[in-house]
């Protein structure tokens, strides 16, 4: 069962989370809007992608932001050095593991790559096989794509990703699918909910396939959202892995 849990004193837990990011978030939108002017975009449009995207890697590098030894020796994370070889592994292994990766496109109005050095958003670039963003390391991004649309971004080192001996790769796929789903759902508030609904089904995935360690490590960034931000929600034609 996922539990939501009510932070007391919200607001002001939600301020001093964002004091930093704030200044993050500001200037990879001003990026996202002077790259599209310079591609002969609309200003506005591309600096709405740039903060979108820019928040959500900050929130997910928010989580992440522990020292790889913290990590390792306290939540029991390790990367065994895998990799998504090429597009056609990556949907493999999502047609197999989570749903017909074309019907999933179809249902969320998305479009799954894996990440390259030359497709990722402004902003972004593929280091070591992990997607870099203004804010560090990102297992996957998430970036609006027309109205109601997305594209995600898997860095190929997410298939490596283990919390004990839980693998990262599908519950990190799913949880981008999660954004997908929030943006094509065209929830409002999208910024200030979507990481934290995502991490729940994160922090519920871990816990039911035993890694206590690592559903510790994403329950310490849950907070309340709305219902209508619920993973539950998601089409049943992808298997979440949880019931």
């Amino acid at each position: 069962m996922t539990v939501l849990f009510k932070v007391n004193n919200f607001e002001l837990t939600t301020v001093r989370f964002l004091g930093k990011p704030t200044i993050v978030i500001s200037s990879g939108g001003l990026s996202g809007g002077i790259s599209s002017n310079i591609a002969g975009g609309n200003f506005w449009k591309g600096m709405r992608q740039g903060v979108i995207v820019a928040g959500l890697n900050h929130m997910a590098n928010h989580v992440v932001g522990n020292s790889i030894q913290e990590m390792q020796n306290k939540y029991g994370y390790k990367n065994n050095g895998e990799v998504f070889g090429s597009q056609e592994e990556l949907e493999t292994y999502i047609n197999k593991n989570i749903g017909n990766v074309r019907d999933i496109e179809k249902a969320l109005s998305t479009d799954i790559k894996l990440a390259t050095g030359d497709n990722l958003p402004s902003g972004y670039s593929l280091v070591d096989n992990k997607i870099i963003g203004p804010s560090g390391r990102a297992g996957g991004i998430t970036a609006p794509n027309g109205l109601r649309s997305s594209k995600i971004f898997i860095a190929p080192s997410l298939k490596g990703d283990y919390f004990e001996h839980v693998g990262m790769a599908k519950v990190g796929i799913v949880h981008e699918m999660i954004h997908a789903f929030h943006l094509y759902k065209g929830l409002s508030n999208y910024n200030k909910y979507t990481e934290y609904a995502a991490l729940t089904y994160t922090r519920a995935y871990l816990k039911a396939y035993g890694s206590p360690k690592g559903a510790s490590f994403y329950f310490q960034n849950i907070r309340l959202v709305p219902g209508s931000f619920s993973w539950r929600f998601l089409p049943n034609i992808i298997n979440t892995g949880l019931k």
